[in-house]
């Protein structure tokens, strides 16, 4: 195992009676692994296991690596969970690839899903419901367009899946007095399965938005 990332497993069933899986992430200070869309080095942290259908990704952060190389993922500590039909006892497996400047480590952790602490359930369950709560892209029929107006104050990062990147898109940016207007546009039809992650973030606080192109 990958001594640079730490990793436990378990079992949860959520609020809706799907049963998860749960990775809690541990990660050495100075790394970083990845999110679903690396960005433009890395591969996707993924879950694999008979029990898993598919991983579910908290927000991720923005890294910018020599040679002005961005990448998406996360540092410190992170959950991501794995959908399907997960039980105590199942055996699942969480493989990453941890970075830190121009040095890369692939890494796998492979085990038993073992039972959830009950003090751990109702901040799991909140992670769970941020994660999963998502927003059609609203379209029209020449094509789809988001408008967020925020704080002067606030820092805003958009986070697109790999589809979404490959369009090229660019925010467009006004600033005034009491607000900044966010403008972000693309053709139909929108790839399946993407989705666009917005991190607002004013003074400590976070509001996390994701849209996804399925309804």
């Amino acid at each position: 195992m990958d001594s640079l990332v730490q990793v436990s497993l378990f079992a949860m069933t959520v609020s809706s009676g799907e049963q998860i899986a749960v990775a809690q992430i541990n990660i050495e200070d100075g790394w970083h692994i990845y999110w679903e869309n690396p960005g433009q080095s890395g591969y996707p942290t993924e879950f694999s296991g008979e029990c898993v259908v598919d991983t579910v990704y908290a927000p991720p952060h923005r890294f910018t690596m020599p040679g002005g190389i961005i990448n998406y993922g996360y540092e410190g500590s992170v959950r991501l969970f794995g959908t399907g039909n997960c039980q105590t006892g199942d055996v699942v497996t969480l493989s990453w690839l941890s970075c830190r400047e121009d040095t890369c480590i692939p890494g796998e952790h492979r085990g038993p899903l073992n039972a959830l602490p009950n003090r751990s359930i109702s901040t799991v369950q909140q992670e769970w419901n941020r994660n999963t709560n998502t927003t059609a892209f609203p379209h029209h029929s020449e094509g789809w367009a988001i408008v967020l107006a925020v704080s002067p104050q606030a820092r805003i990062e958009f986070f697109p899946t790999a589809e979404l990147e490959a369009l090229s898109l660019e925010p467009v940016v006004t600033s005034g007095f009491w607000r900044q207007r966010w403008q972000l546009k693309g053709p139909l039809p929108i790839p399946q399965s993407e989705k666009l992650v917005v991190r607002v973030e004013k003074q400590g606080k976070e509001k996390i938005i994701i849209f996804t192109s399925e309804e």
